[in-house]
């Protein structure tokens, strides 16, 4: 027989849970709650009772509290840890006349044993006595609004004084905001539990900032070591103060998390032992025991004095590093790994506004490294956003910046419309979040075959804010609807994205004597069957079409992670590497803009472009 609130629920035109709305809402939460939990609220939990839903050995009951003007509903748990028993003493049972063996074991069981007609029970043989399971209140109160509801709710009764759990060890989590946290009623709350309680706040206000990534960390630490210049330190977030000088004002004790913090049940503590902590030794003085690591550093260092000034173009001698800057948030394909994350670039010229050049998964997350408590800011500081294709790598990482940027547009009371210019799946991405409410932000789309030859509708937007004289969109060869991105800038400098590509001519002949071609270099010599196939280039390929385009500079990026972190180290190897003649391989995208049979072995090429190659390394800043 079908339940009588799903055949109710079946039976209305929108059967979608995320639709419900008023009283389908709160059948939904009612045969949730039923199925999951299969509670009767009139009885008391009972230790280890088998219809309760266990959590980590733990029973839990939810508290469900409404905020009164709209239908959501906000769920705390209640999770009572298990109650540790005394032991089992062997020298009390050994003094009763029980001997080790079988009878040890009935007795540690809980069972009675019979010795020289006596019976022993288990609890003649035990040490130490019943010590109650510690309990843990999980708190969760997103606003003001909910407050009074909450505080309000009889099972607090048990936990307040003169209630049977008042003397119990508790913790309570307080996953809520600071305004919540130093609202008079709800501190009233707080403090009718008994002092030996303990407080844990979780939130992002005033929980410290660290890194979660310690092996990337420590990579970036080691780059900075090396060159400050083009890698410096992320900057970690300071959480405030200001909320926790109230809490002590009101002699409340409290605890603020960390990534890892654990709270041990029965040793009731929070124990901190296990958040990522950064080495404070001095990081230069490991790397000198690198064999061989001094030998190339002072190479590196010589290569960098003996730059020829006179070699710069004049248009870009004077531009200081508060004027323009490129960073790399990600320089890898496919999926992020330890030490290098998916595509993701932030063209920022500071005071006039930023350009976010694609950003695959964990794009945010290297935001947040990489600026800290300045985040807000640059987040803030974004104009415009270009995406190069569809693929995820390129993409799946903007919905959570554009939810935090326009969560800050509408906390400033501003609405100004953000540019967006990509492929049309992204269009219809945007629509489709939209509509499911997970995405509501103000923006203008341009598909960028609007930016193809010439034409430019937003060239006033462009100059007026980047002081950017021109911006073109170059089809290229990676699927139907993938381009690259070359801009001008009116000091005279060019710089070109490829986004993902085979060697093309249409890129080289619009990109001509660009100051800065960063180009995608997925797979070595070695893979040039796979580069075909997949439509990418190889070492070899990318740095062909920098030299055709007499780039005065050339960032290869986009490696594949079968070669993370150090792509470069496999040019010398594949010296003498037999390539398989790329017209016998089946491929999947054919064009006539494709350069085929390029023969040129990558380490020549490199030879050639030494001085104007760099490796796209994570954070990274040009």
């Amino acid at each position: 027989m079908v339940n009588p609130i799903i055949q109710d629920l079946i039976d209305t035109e929108k059967a979608f849970p995320s639709e419900f709305i008023s009283n389908q809402l709160e059948k939904w939460i009612q045969l949730v709650d039923s199925a999951s939990r299969n509670i009767d609220e009139t009885c008391p939990p009972k230790q280890g009772s088998s219809n309760l839903m266990h959590l980590a050995g733990a029973y839990e009951r939810m508290i469900k509290f409404e905020e009164p003007r709209r239908n959501y509903s906000s769920i705390s748990y209640i999770i009572h840890g298990m109650d540790i028993p005394p032991k089992f003493d062997p020298k009390k049972a050994k003094e009763l006349g029980v001997k080790p063996g079988p009878q040890f074991g009935k007795l540690s069981k809980g069972e009675c044993v019979v010795v020289d007609g006596r019976t022993v029970r288990p609890e003649d043989c035990l040490i130490g006595e019943l010590i109650p399971g510690a309990i843990a209140i999980l708190v969760f109160c997103p606003s003001e609004e909910y407050i009074e509801n909450f505080i309000s709710h009889k099972q607090w009764l048990s936990y307040h004084p003169g209630g049977v759990l008042y003397d119990r060890n508790i913790c309570i989590f307080h996953i809520t905001s600071p305004k919540v946290l130093i609202h008079p009623k709800y501190v009233n709350w707080i403090k009718q539990f008994s002092e030996k309680t303990k407080h844990l706040i979780i939130n992002e206000e005033m929980c410290n900032k660290k890194p979660v990534l310690l092996r990337s960390d420590s990579f970036i630490k080691e780059l900075n070591a090396i060159e400050k210049l083009f890698f410096p330190l992320p900057k970690p977030q300071v959480a405030s103060t200001n909320y926790e000088s109230f809490l002590q004002e009101h002699k409340i004790h409290y605890d603020v998390a960390e990534f890892l913090t654990i709270f041990n049940f029965r040793k009731f503590q929070i124990d901190s032992s296990q958040t990522l902590k950064i080495s404070d030794s001095n990081v230069f003085e490991k790397l000198k025991t690198i064999p061989n690591f001094m030998e190339q550093y002072e190479i590196y260092q010589k290569a960098i004095r003996n730059v020829d000034s006179g070699k710069i173009p004049p248009f870009i001698q004077n531009i200081s590093r508060d004027q323009t800057e490129l960073i790399f948030f990600g320089t890898a394909s496919a999926d992020p790994s330890h030490s290098r994350n998916v595509t993701g670039m932030l063209f920022n010229f500071f005071q006039k506004g930023s350009i976010l050049i694609d950003g695959g998964t964990g794009t945010f997350h290297q935001m947040y490294r990489k600026f800290g408590e300045n985040l807000d800011n640059i987040i803030l500081n974004i104009k415009c956003l270009w995406i190069s294709h569809k693929h995820p790598d390129h993409h799946t990482g903007l919905v959570p910046i554009l939810k935090y940027r326009q969560r800050l547009l509408d906390e400033k009371k501003v609405s100004t419309p953000l540019m967006i210019i990509g492929p049309r799946f992204f269009e219809g991405y945007l629509r489709e979040l939209s509509l499911g409410s997970i995405l509501d932000i103000n923006y203008k789309f341009y598909h960028y075959s609007n930016f193809f030859g010439k034409t430019n509708p937003l060239e006033k937007f462009f100059l007026e804010t980047f002081e950017i004289t021109s911006i073109q969109t170059v089809k290229v060869i990676h699927g139907g609807d993938a381009a690259a991105l070359i801009l001008n800038h009116k000091s005279g400098w060019k710089v070109v994205f490829s986004g993902d590509t085979r060697p093309s001519k249409s890129l080289i002949q619009a990109g001509y004597g660009c100051t800065l071609l960063i180009h995608e270099a997925t797979f070595t010599d070695a893979e040039i069957k796979r580069a075909i196939k997949k439509a990418h280039c190889t070492t070899s390929e990318a740095l062909y079409v920098a030299d055709q385009m007499k780039a005065y500079r050339v960032v290869l990026t986009h490696f594949s992670q079968r070669h993370s972190p150090y792509p470069i180290s496999d040019f010398v190897e594949m010296e003498e590497t037999q390539i398989e003649d790329p017209s016998v391989i089946i491929r999947k995208f054919k064009t006539d803009d494709e350069i085929e049979d390029i023969d040129v072995k990558s380490k020549v090429l490199l030879e050639r472009y030494e001085p104007q190659t760099i490796i796209s390394l994570d954070l990274m800043t040009l």
